[in-house]
Formats: structure tokens, C-alpha cells, sequence
């Protein structure tokens, strides 16, 4: 089976801004933060002795925590922008076709041919409009449903995989995803 696709950086950059909320990254942040304020509020509380003092921080806490929440997709969005300019994520926005053979899956671009063997695919996802496959050496694919002629063409493509692979198909974001 052979499929063709391109993505765009945006595209790309987009679908994992969508998700960073489910990542340990962010929940360990969301935590680390809630923790950091309760102590700071704790002990302002107890150094002052004042309900004023009290009361200003949670407002203060609140407006902080609507603004980080909002401006983190923004800073999300530059980090991942500087990262898929790097000369190493260069193929994943070319033309690719990918092959599925008996023994592996091939992936070929204008710049690279990359070949791999079915135990080195660990995560198949299927995600809004999207297969998402993550490699051992954390090569990913972002397949949208519009390099499948029909939604038949889709389900063959994911049943060779799973076949192959033995693995199950995950319906939600890898949650430990690193860019470098």
C-alpha cells in the first residue's frame, strides 16, 4: 500500500500547540505553579497578618494564571517554529510518499529515504484529522485524512499497520512528545 502527503510547518505546528495541554510537561508546570503560589500566599499570609494582603493575592494569582495559560500556546508556538526551521526537520515538510511493505514501512522524500522496520514503530494515533506515528528514534509522521482517497483507503492503511506492528491504536496525544 503507498500513500502520498505534504504538511505544512503551520499545519504541523498547529496540531501540537492543540495538544500540549494533555503533555506531562504541562501538567508538571500546572503543578510545579499551583504549588509554588499556595506557599507564596501561605506565607504572605503569615508574615502579614492581613486579609488584604490575602485577598490581592488571589486576585493577583488568578489574573496571572488567566495570562500565563493564555500566552503559553504563543510562546509554544515560537519555540516549535524555531525548532521545525532547524535544518533536521528539513524532509517532514516535503512531498512524502510512504510504502507499506511485508517487512517495513518506507518513507520517501526528495531530500531522504528512510526505512522502517515494523518492531521500531512504537505509537500509531489517530487524532481529529490526523494519523500520527511515532519511531523508536522518534521520527514522526503527521498523516492527514486527505492523503486517503476515501475513508476505505484510511481504514486499509490503519489495519496494515496494526497488523503489522501489533500495536493498538491510541486515540489520544502521546503525552511524552519532545522536540530538540
Amino acid at each position: 500500500m503507498e500513500i502520498s502527503y505534504q504538511i505544512s510547518r503551520e499545519e504541523l505546528i498547529n496540531f501540537h500547540v492543540s495538544y500540549f495541554k494533555e503533555t506531562k510537561i504541562y501538567k508538571r508546570a500546572t503543578i510545579k505553579q499551583v504549588i509554588l503560589v499556595t506557599l507564596f500566599i501561605i506565607l504572605t499570609c503569615i508574615i502579614f497578618r492581613n486579609i488584604y494582603y490575602f485577598l490581592i493575592e488571589i486576585i493577583t494569582y488568578i489574573v496571572f494564571s488567566i495570562l500565563i495559560r493564555k500566552n503559553i500556546s504563543v510562546l509554544l508556538r515560537k519555540k516549535l517554529n524555531k525548532v521545525f526551521l532547524s535544518e533536521k526537520y528539513n524532509d517532514y515538510f516535503e512531498k512524502t510518499k510512504i510504502i507499506i511493505t511485508e517487512t517495513e514501512l518506507q518513507s520517501k522524500t526528495n531530500l531522504s529515504e528512510k526505512n522502517y522496520k515494523w518492531q521500531t514503530i512504537k505509537i500509531i494515533s489517530l487524532l481529529d484529522n490526523y494519523i500520527f506515528i511515532i519511531t523508536t528514534s522518534n521520527d514522526e509522521f503527521l498523516i492527514p485524512n486527505s492523503a486517503f482517497k476515501d475513508n476505505n483507503d484510511k481504514e486499509k492503511f490503519l489495519n496494515a499497520l496494526t497488523k503489522n506492528t501489533n500495536l493498538t491504536i491510541s486515540y489520544k496525544y502521546p503525552i511524552d512528545t519532545k522536540y530538540k
